[in-house]
This record gives C-alpha cells, sequence and structure tokens, in this order.
C-alpha cells in the first residue's frame, strides 16, 4: 500500500466512531412557553421571603366651603347654596366639576337647580363659586355634601375636595315631650307621680307651654288629685327642658294608661316686649290715673317717706363669656385653632382663653389665598357644641374684649354676625404684637348694615394669618357687652307648635 493510501485510510477511521459505539440522539428544540409564565423556584424550609410594597398619597389643593341664603329661610322660600372652591397649589386645576348631594335631615327639600357654573378652571390661588337653588319644607334640617375634582394642569394628576353643611328652615318651636309614671307599679291606695318633661328641640323660643294628661284604658283605676306643678305655662329657650309633675292615687288592680299633649307658640319678639306694650297701654290708659299717681309719690316725698326705693344704676358692662368655666373654652374652630383654659394674661378673674390659629404652612407647602381661621358660635348649635347665647343684642351698643398677643407681629382680628335672613357684617380690629389690647366692635355698623341683632344665629371671630408663618397665640378674656338704655316697646308676633308624648302605663295596682 502507498503511503498516500495509508494515511487516508488512518484519517477515515479517526473520523468515524467504532462501529461499537450507539450514535448520538439528534438535539430537539425546547417547547416555547405560554405567555406569562415564568419558572418556579423551590425555597428550602426557613427560607427568607420578601415582598415589597410601593403606594402614595395625593394631597389635593382644593379647599371647599358651603353657605346658604337665606340661612334660615321660611317654607317654600328660595334657598342659594353655594359652594366656594379655592386652589391652594401652585399650578392650575383644570375640569373641576362640583356635586351636591343631600345626606339626611328631618326637614324636606326640593330637586337642586344647577350648578351654575357647570364647571371651571382655577388658576393658584384662585377661587370659583359654584350655586344651586332649592327650597326647603318641614321642621329640622336637611344636610348636604359637595365634591369637587379637577385635574392639575400638566398632568394627568386627580385632586379631589369635599364639604358638609347642614341647611336649617326657620321652624317654630319644636316641642317634645316624654312621660314618667314614679314609681311604675303603685299598690292600692298609693299616690305616684307623672311626669311629662317638654323639651323645646327648635331654634326659636316657646312661650305659653303647658301640656295636659289624659287617662286613657283603665282610668276607673286612678283618681286624680292634683297638678300639674307648675301650675302655669312657662317659657322654653332652644334646647331648654321643663318638668310638670302630675298626681294620682291608685284605687284598684290592672293597668292604666296615660296620654299627654303640649300646646305652646313660637314667641319670636324681642325679650321684654310684652311687658313694654302693657307698660305702654298702662300708662296711656287716662291722665287722672297718672295724676294720681304723681300726687302719692309727691305726698310722700313731702313726709319724708318714699313708696319705693331707688333701684341701684345698671353697670355698664355685661359679662359674655369670663373664661373662668372650661365651658368657655368650648368652640366650634373646625380643626384650624387649638383652644384650652389658661391661667396666663388674665385680665378678670383667674383664667383666660388661649387660642393657636393654624397658619397655610400647617395645611400645604404650596402658595395659599387668604386662610382667617377662626372660633364661632351659632344658634341652633352643631353636635355637642354649646349655642350662641344671647342671640338678641338690641340692647348693647358694643361688644368689647381683652386680647393678649404672643405674635411678634400685628395680627388681624375680625368680628363676623349673621342673622336669622342671612344677612351678614364683618368688623376688623388690628392687634400689636406682644401686648395687651382691648378691641370693641360698635354694633352701630351692623344694625345699619340691615342686621337684625335681635336674631343673631352665628358669631365668629378669626385671625388672618395668610402671611404668617408661625402660629400666633392670642388669649381672650372679658368678651362682654357695653349696654344702653333699652328700646321703647314694640310689637308682639307669635306663632303656634304643639307636641304630643308617647303614651306611657302604670301596670301591676294590686287589689287592697
Amino acid at each position: 500500500m502507498s503511503a498516500g493510501g495509508a494515511l487516508a485510510l488512518l484519517g477515515a477511521l479517526l473520523a468515524s466512531p467504532p462501529a461499537a459505539a450507539p450514535a448520538a440522539p439528534a438535539k430537539t428544540a425546547a417547547p416555547a412557553r405560554p405567555a406569562g409564565t415564568g419558572t418556579a423556584t423551590e425555597f428550602r424550609d426557613g427560607a427568607r421571603i420578601q415582598a415589597a410594597l410601593t403606594g402614595g398619597v395625593t394631597i389635593s389643593p382644593l379647599r371647599l366651603t358651603l353657605a346658604s341664603s337665606p340661612a334660615l329661610p321660611l317654607p317654600g322660600e328660595t334657598v342659594t347654596v353655594t359652594l366656594t372652591v379655592s386652589n391652594a397649589g401652585a399650578v392650575a386645576v383644570t375640569g373641576v366639576l362640583p356635586r351636591l348631594s343631600v345626606t339626611g335631615g328631618t326637614a324636606y327639600a326640593g330637586a337642586f337647580a344647577g350648578p351654575a357654573p357647570a364647571a371651571a378652571t382655577i388658576p393658584p390661588n384662585g377661587g370659583q363659586r359654584f350655586a344651586w337653588t332649592t327650597s326647603l319644607a318641614g321642621a329640622g334640617e336637611v344636610r348636604i355634601r359637595a365634591e369637587a375634582s379637577g385635574t392639575l394642569a400638566g398632568s394627568a394628576t386627580l385632586v379631589r375636595g369635599m364639604a358638609a353643611a347642614a341647611l336649617s328652615p326657620p321652624a317654630v318651636a319644636q316641642l317634645t315631650a316624654s312621660l314618667s309614671p314614679d314609681p311604675l307599679t303603685v299598690t292600692g291606695g298609693q299616690w305616684f307621680d307623672v311626669v311629662v318633661t317638654v323639651s323645646n328641640t327648635g331654634g326659636v323660643r316657646a312661650s305659653r307651654v303647658m301640656p295636659a294628661l289624659q287617662a286613657g284604658a283603665g282610668a276607673a283605676l286612678v283618681a286624680f288629685q292634683r297638678g300639674p306643678a307648675p301650675a302655669k305655662p312657662v317659657a322654653l329657650a332652644p334646647g331648654e327642658s321643663r318638668r310638670f309633675t302630675f298626681t294620682y292615687s291608685a284605687n284598684g288592680s290592672g293597668t292604666v294608661s296615660f296620654s299627654a299633649t303640649v300646646d305652646g307658640a313660637a314667641d319670636l319678639a324681642p325679650p321684654g316686649a310684652l311687658s313694654r306694650a302693657a307698660d305702654a297701654a298702662r300708662r296711656a290708659g287716662g291722665a287722672a290715673a297718672r295724676a294720681a299717681l304723681a300726687d302719692a309719690r309727691a305726698a310722700a316725698a313731702a313726709a319724708g317717706r318714699w313708696l319705693r326705693p331707688p333701684a341701684p344704676p345698671a353697670g355698664p358692662e355685661q359679662p359674655f363669656l369670663e373664661f373662668e368655666s372650661p365651658e368657655d373654652a368650648r368652640w366650634e374652630t373646625g380643626g384650624y385653632a387649638l383652644l384650652e383654659p389658661s391661667v396666663a394674661h388674665a385680665t378678670g378673674g383667674n383664667g383666660s382663653l388661649r387660642a393657636a390659629f393654624l397658619v397655610p404652612a400647617d395645611l400645604t407647602a404650596s402658595p395659599t389665598g387668604a386662610f382667617r381661621p377662626g372660633l364661632r358660635r351659632a344658634a341652633p348649635p352643631r353636635g355637642r357644641e354649646p349655642a350662641l347665647a344671647p342671640r338678641d343684642w338690641t340692647r348693647f351698643s358694643a361688644l368689647r374684649a381683652d386680647v393678649w398677643s404672643d405674635a411678634d407681629q400685628p395680627v388681624d382680628v375680625r368680628l363676623a354676625l349673621a342673622d336669622q335672613r342671612g344677612y351678614a357684617w364683618e368688623g376688623l380690629r388690628q392687634l400689636p404684637p406682644r401686648s395687651a389690647t382691648t378691641i370693641e366692635f360698635d354694633l352701630a355698623g351692623p344694625a345699619g348694615a340691615r342686621l337684625d341683632l335681635a336674631r343673631l344665629v352665628s358669631l365668629e371671630l378669626s385671625v388672618d394669618t395668610s402671611r404668617l408663618a408661625a402660629r400666633p397665640v392670642l388669649y381672650f378674656d372679658r368678651l362682654r357687652f357695653a349696654l344702653r338704655p333699652a328700646p321703647a316697646g314694640a310689637t308682639v308676633a307669635s306663632g303656634s307648635a304643639a307636641a304630643s308624648a308617647p303614651t306611657r302605663t302604670v301596670t301591676g295596682i294590686p287589689k287592697r
């Protein structure tokens, strides 16, 4: 064999596998996984497992305020509900859409027409008012809620805001009553009382309130002895209650059912109007009576005697709140003012009211518009807050208060008043830094602005903190009225009101 043939044979032997070696299987392509699937990993026992969560909170620049005009409408009168939406952010909010809904209440509201406008774009530090109209009927209030949403300009971020309020028709005084036999179980021959508790749950003073009690089924088993006590009709201020007691004796065995009705009238007259009118009528009764009275007084004076010692002169001021009681520190603040009783900077007595007012930086990091946190009292009150009392300011000439300002710069204090018809008035006073000031608001201004000082429904003391970096702290003390002579007689206007108490029973009267 030649050398070339030997080399060819050797190459063929090296390139091919031995005859006994099996051939390698051909590789197949891996099956494709369905979209969205993955591989599983088996963790050993005790292996650590972690999860990461992310989320965010959108801080809305929208602030909403609800108001109605008139504040206490007559039944059937048109009511305008105004929603003020302000933008406290640094960019415009576009496509702002307002919505209004009724959330509850015992009175009735007609269909709300509106809003006008239907939508708006609100620039930075700007605002927009939306209005609806409706009418109310029934006694009580209608609770409403307003919402607004929009989009931040230059992004798709959706922002929202919400506000709630109550619309209250002025109802006549609303009377409720309850029966409480005492004791519930009596023995034959025993005397027992049936107490009728009457409450004025309305927003208007009730006069000539008197219950009547009737024995129904089983009336022959009891004998009326005396009552009611008190025996004369009474007047009830809003939120006030009175107990009337009827006394019976048990004369048999069985069950007796009692029912009560309560009658009264709405007293819309200023305090003292009825007595002033009666006094004017007496004075106009005849010249002879006046002459006889003058002669009697002259004779008594000549003899060195007085028919009646002169009354001491009235003081020049009447206290409103002295801030000596923790109750005096309870005001509506909406969470924008922090109140607490204090003994610092008291100008009368031992106590004062410390009020720290929030500033825009407490709420948002962006520029804001006007911001005026305040202290408010209203009639009727909302929730458990104390009511505005007194509501009739016709005999006062001014409202005064001693205020210490802890701020390092001047602070503006506003007094805002509103009456039952929805008219409002504001007065402004400036407090110098770190000093005590007696502020005074002349009530001739509200009277000239058509405010009805005989039927006030709200008082608010607010502080403008729009341009302040730190919370101003004020100490209020001796909130008081300056008195003026009582006005001449006025006419009396009243309406009617009635209530029925549920039927109650006295059981288990055993036979003697």
